[in-house]
């Protein structure tokens, strides 16, 4: 693969990230999650009132306990007999009165879709989804919010590259901790470590790819999904297992949003999380997590994400659009162009 050159943003972002995980590390003992998140993110921005500070920080926390919520509820719905992702979703659409949004919702999760196939070069245009026969559901969306996460999922791995050429071999004092709470531990503490550092980031000019008004709940969100999908590869998991978990922490990061973000920044929002910015940002926040717990957890996440690179690149058809199998030569072809692109 073409090596990936790092910009000053890049490096400056990771470097960033890498701060306020190691600070979280090393003050969890000691303080809680709250006061730690207002006091990194006034430490990094010393231009913020108390009242913006704390605003930030109870942002990003109840947007992730929402998300945490939210899983929980999606796992007890998978429990039961005859459980499916993709209903109890349209029931938390239907609890937030977001039906409305639906077809926003489904447009989204599909131009994500069109914007990592382009960031691949699988095709080269900006894509308008032709109009439908029918409007989509409830369901329809979920699919597609879905595709759009796994799909991602089998090119933010990149990101590794990035935080080795900026971190070189350096160890982290906090290894252990970092590796324990990735393995068997509550990961809030570093998805907000992970939130805190986006935020702080877009603030600073570090990631000018994102809207100056981009919320809470998407850095929330990348910060979720990121450090959900580091751990299932740390832990190990199988192939299946890991694409399972990609797909319920999509859908428990869309239905939060769904009910907390109001009018046409649903889609947004969605567009954001799991599209290419999401993406990247994922791999870089999985590589910085996974390089300062040590070589045993780096060693184990790249293993797991190059398992589900390939078996995803196997079985394209199923995390592609309808749509956009449409545009491109065909299964095979695209499952070829993708292969190329991730290995060169």
């Amino acid at each position: 693969m073409e090596k990936i050159k790092v910009n000053d943003n890049q490096a400056a972002f990771i470097v960033l990230l890498k701060e306020f995980i190691e600070s979280y590390a090393q003050n969890h003992e000691t303080m809680p999650i709250s006061d730690w998140l207002a006091m990194e993110l006034k430490a990094h921005m010393p231009d913020k009132t108390t009242s913006e500070i704390s605003s930030m920080t109870s942002g990003i926390l109840s947007s992730l306990e929402l998300t945490k919520t939210k899983r929980e509820s999606l796992d007890r719905a998978l429990s039961k007999r005859g459980g499916s992702k993709e209903r109890w979703f349209a029931q938390e659409l239907k609890n937030a009165q977001a039906e409305d949004r639906v077809q926003d919702i489904y447009n989204s999760a599909v131009k994500a879709q069109g914007d990592t196939l382009r960031r691949t070069g699988i095709i080269d245009a900006e894509f308008t989804e032709p109009p439908a026969e029918t409007a989509p559901t409830p369901q329809d969306a979920a699919r597609e919010i879905q595709n759009a996460a796994v799909l991602g999922s089998t090119v933010d791995a990149e990101g590794y590259q990035v935080v080795g050429e900026v971190l070189g071999d350096a160890s982290s004092p906090h290894s252990r901790f970092i590796e324990d709470t990735l393995i068997s531990g509550d990961t809030t503490g570093l998805k907000a470590a992970a939130a805190g550092a986006l935020k702080t980031g877009s603030e600073r000019g570090m990631l000018p790819v994102l809207p100056a008004d981009t919320s809470d709940d998407v850095f929330a969100g990348m910060g979720y999904m990121a450090v959900e999908k580091t751990k299932a590869a740390a832990t190990k998991l199988p192939f299946i297992e890991i694409v399972e978990e990609v797909e319920r922490n999509a859908l428990a990061v869309a239905a939060g949003t769904a009910s907390s973000v109001k009018g046409a920044s649903v889609g947004a929002a969605i567009g954001s999380v799991f599209g290419p910015v999401g993406t990247a940002v994922g791999g870089v926040i999985g590589g910085v997590t996974g390089f300062i717990a040590g070589s045993r957890i780096t060693h184990a996440v790249v293993e797991k994400v190059q398992e589900v690179r390939t078996k995803v690149v196997d079985t394209v058809a199923s995390y592609v659009a309808p749509v956009f199998k449409k545009v491109c030569e065909g299964v095979k072809a695209v499952g070829k162009k993708i292969l190329g692109w991730l290995f060169g």
